[in-house]
């Protein structure tokens, strides 16, 4: 009873458990083979009558798969759909070193029907894997080499959709029902969320609930390790029984000796030894175990019979004989890993942390890496976040595995998710000011920062330059958020020439975002509504008057594509006021535009501190003047890296745009624009930024033809209280 009750407490501390595994890339089509009539099978309805990709998580557990201890194991099952026939054979991967739980992703675009019902079959030899993977598949199926699987579809309240897969009619009905009551705990721990404290401040409901949240995960963690402290009572007695065991057996040596057992001890070792090099632990085990009842004495093979045990599942077993064995010295260290393994499984992680961290000081080619990657996951649930960070760190550095690295990238990207998540539960305001200064060879006389064409005035001069940004979250949690900004932009030129072309830009937005997942993927969307207003001199350089006034209406739709690619596609819509009067009508500056730009970001890794990006737009600006209207097509690319000895972040871009206006003098621009700039931190809230630009435009029209450079460097300052 203390083992089951410890079994759902650990389910509960150890949230989020199952990686994701391989996408659409690793599912190969095959041959359709016939299908079986009359065959009675849960329908899962998941695709749309648009055609969508929809996800399956596909999860099993194998122990004939998990090959090694220290690393993560490869294999494949089948999928055919009961209701088209079709098949597809995507990969599974070890979640964690020797967890034999292996996990993966299909992505399914069938498109006959607006339901599925697949058939999981797998093969029954898995040394024969690549062989198989290149035969037919309904001869395989018809020779026997593939079995079908009983399934238990799992349709969570985020939409995730999951198809565990088990051996026994028995264990899904089992699962189902565990599978109820683990909705129904998820329902409680949602409701609970839901109580509404007396205090009125939105801000300290949020913290007082994060708070409740954390309070009920430790009560269950402490009653976690009460029941740890029960089961080592449970384990010490059955140590002590065993002891007893082994010395009754030693008192029969002198009869051993003389019927010859001892030569038959032998030979089972002998078996047992070469049942464990080839992973055939149920055997190795029964070897094993004949061979100690026959010699007790013999006490060389007694860690790989322990081992046996583990794989087999038979953990307090296995413990204690771990501890009973005396493995050699290469063995030693295998011998404390496998400890910690146990604690682990059974939820002992005061234990198992010091086992781990025990291996990870070891400098061993594969277990430090693995022992390591256990210490961090341990930590990361029980929301020990910056503690976490360093085993993580552990793995990059010296793992040897890809995929190990890329779980460690994974769990240090949640880390810094976790992290933001509730440092923004505690500061709701941002405020950042920059000031700067810069040498501009051609000052351009433009009305707005975010129109870069204007025609050059030919003043080269110093320019000063001050921001500030200021953001309120008002509303803030996992799901949504929204907020007010507000912003100003000045520009200040020392040379009176150039003081017509600086621009005085004030602004207010209202951006709120919701998260979630859309076709499978995590999805964020965010809608913004804005007022700018922009004063420029326009009499004399001393005053500025108000030029400009317009509302702006944003979507952003971003897709995170991958750990490593971010996909943004984002909508504009601008609304010009001009406070200009014109005594020509096809001037008229009043204006309706409309803009679309997406963008892809590539990372190298987990820290997004290398990568690049592309992004392409296009505008349509309908003017109430004919000489006002314009399209325009941008396309930039940027890269950005670090320099480790400075401590620092280098950038460079590349912007290109065409430019077309209409009306009585129509013209087209193209301009290009390169930029190469350092970004340092001094400290958490001062940044320094230099950088150098140069600027080529061409046009029909000499005005608009210019080029120009442009060197600054600024400073900025950020607050979050």
């Amino acid at each position: 009873m203390q083992r089951v009750s410890l079994f759902f407490l650990i389910l509960i501390c150890l949230t989020d458990i199952t990686i994701a595994g391989q996408k659409s890339k690793n599912s190969t089509p095959l041959k359709s083979g016939p299908l079986k009539k009359n065959v009675r099978q849960k329908t899962l309805k998941l695709i749309s009558s648009k055609n969508l990709k929809i996800p399956f998580e596909i999860n099993y557990g194998s122990y004939e798969w998990n090959h090694l201890s220290t690393k993560l194991d490869v294999t494949s099952v089948f999928i055919r759909d009961k209701n088209t026939g079709k098949i597809a054979k995507t990969l599974l991967s070890e979640t964690e070193p020797d967890s034999a739980i292996f996990s993966g992703k299909l992505w399914v675009n069938w498109k006959q029907k607006s339901s599925i019902s697949p058939e999981i079959y797998i093969p029954t030899n898995s040394r024969k894997i690549k062989q198989i993977a290149k035969k037919d598949f309904a001869t395989l199926l018809k020779m026997g080499h593939l079995k079908k699987k009983p399934l238990l579809f799992k349709k969570y309240p985020s939409g995730n959709l999951v198809i565990d897969v088990y051996d026994t009619k028995k264990q899904v009905q089992k699962a189902k029902k565990h599978f109820k009551s683990e909705l129904a705990l998820k329902k409680q721990l949602e409701e609970s969320k839901k109580t509404t404290p007396e205090s009125p401040n939105s801000h300290s409901r949020l913290k007082l609930l994060e708070a409740q949240r954390l309070a009920k995960k430790q009560a269950l963690i402490e009653k976690a390790q009460q029941i740890s402290i029960d089961n080592e009572n449970f384990r010490l007695r059955e140590e002590q029984l065993e002891r007893q065991k082994i010395i009754l057996l030693i008192k029969k040596q002198s009869h051993i000796k003389k019927n010859g057992s001892t030569e038959r001890a032998l030979s089972y070792l002998k078996k047992g030894q070469a049942a464990y090099k080839i992973n055939n632990f149920k055997k190795a085990e029964k070897y094993f175990k004949k061979s100690f009842q026959l010699d007790p004495n013999n006490d060389s093979y007694r860690f790989k019979y322990a081992v046996s045990l583990y794989r087999n599942q038979k953990l307090n077993k296995a413990l204690i004989m771990l501890k009973l064995s005396n493995p050699s010295q290469t063995e030693k260290i295998e011998k404390q890993y496998y400890l910690g393994l146990i604690y682990y499984r059974i939820g002992e992680f005061k234990n198992a942390l010091k086992k781990f961290r025990l291996c990870k000081l070891q400098n061993h080619t594969f277990i430090s890496p693995s022992s390591a990657f256990y210490e961090g996951r341990i930590l990361y649930a029980l929301e020990k976040f910056e503690q976490a960070k360093a085993p993580f760190e552990f793995v990059l550095e010296h793992s040897k595995d890809p995929k190990l690295d890329q779980k460690a990238e994974d769990y240090l990207e949640k880390i810094a998710l976790q992290q933001a998540y509730l440092k923004r539960l505690e500061h709701r305001h941002d405020l950042s000011m920059t000031t700067g200064f810069m040498y501009d060879s051609n000052v351009l006389l433009t009305a707005s920062s975010a129109i870069a064409q204007g025609n050059a005035l030919s003043v080269e001069t110093p320019r000063v330059l001050l921001t500030s940004d200021y953001n309120y979250q008002i509303v803030y949690n996992r799901k949504n958020e929204f907020s007010l900004k507000a912003s100003t932009q000045w520009l200040y030129s020392i040379k009176d020439e150039g003081a017509f072309a600086d621009p005085l830009v004030v602004g207010v937005t209202a951006p709120y975002t919701v998260r979630g997942r859309v076709l499978g993927l995590p999805h964020q969307f965010t809608s913004t509504l804005g007022f700018e207003t922009i004063y420029l001199p326009i009499s004399t350089a001393a005053v500025r008057e108000n030029l400009f006034n317009s509302v702006t209406l944003n979507f952003k739709s971003t897709f995170f594509m991958s750990r490593d690619w971010i996909a943004g596609y984002e909508l504009k819509l601008r609304n010009d006021d001009s406070q200009l009067i014109f005594s020509d009508p096809s001037d008229e500056s009043d204006a309706q535009l409309f803009s679309f730009e997406t963008t892809q970001s590539f990372f190298a890794d987990y820290t997004k501190k290398e990568g690049h990006e592309w992004k392409l737009g296009y505008t349509q600006n309908e003017a109430q003047g004919e000489n006002k209207k314009y399209s325009r097509i941008d396309l930039g690319v940027t890269y950005f890296s670090t320099l480790s000895s400075w401590n620092a972040t280098w950038y460079s871009l590349i912007n290109l745009y065409h430019l077309t206006f209409q009306g009585s003098n129509p013209h087209a621009d193209l301009n290009s624009t390169v930029l190469i700039g350092v970004k340092k931190p001094h400290k958490k809230w001062i940044n320094y930024n230099f950088s150098a630009s140069y600027t080529d435009s061409s046009s029909d029209v000499t005005t608009f033809t210019y080029d120009k450079y442009v060197v600054s460097m600024a400073a900025e300052f950020n607050w979050n209280f």
